[in-house]
């Protein structure tokens, strides 16, 4: 087999695939030429051994109005990515401890700071004087007069 007719070959199947042509599609022209009929062949059935599985519910609806074209898509079937989708959990579990950490940082960096500020307050309304000759107005001037 010659390399036109394995190129058509390859194009061919990719053509029949809609999935497949989308993904082929988006790839630089320039670097899709230089993939070899063995290389596209081992796309192809890359692709479509992921959109091939089978689902017990599988509803794909398309609706098209005056203005544009939406779809409706219902799948329903056993959850066959289980070591897939432990690394997706694992990563959101991570990404969701540390945005909950920042998220409380935030929160309570002001609400320590008011609380600090109630109780100094409240210190010199009493006239308690902790530190003798030391006032917090004596500390914060210099940072920022200077």
């Amino acid at each position: 087999m010659n390399r036109q007719s394995a190129t058509n070959s390859a194009d061919q199947t990719e053509a029949n695939d809609a999935f497949t042509h989308h993904v082929m599609r988006r790839i630089a022209p320039e670097i899709l030429d230089s993939f070899s009929p063995q290389q596209r062949q081992a796309i192809h059935q890359a692709l479509s051994e992921q959109s091939g599985r089978r689902h017990t519910i599988d509803v794909r609806i398309s609706i098209p109005l005056f203005f544009a074209r939406y779809y409706f898509v219902v799948l329903l079937g056993r959850d066959r990515r289980k070591a897939i989708r432990s690394r997706e959990q694992d990563r959101r579990d991570h990404t969701n401890s540390v945005a909950s950490l920042l998220f409380l940082l935030f929160l309570l960096l002001p609400l320590g700071l008011m609380l600090f500020m109630a109780l100094y307050w409240t210190k010199v309304e009493m006239g308690i004087d902790i530190f003798p000759g030391l006032h917090l107005r004596d500390i914060i001037r210099p940072l920022f007069l200077d």
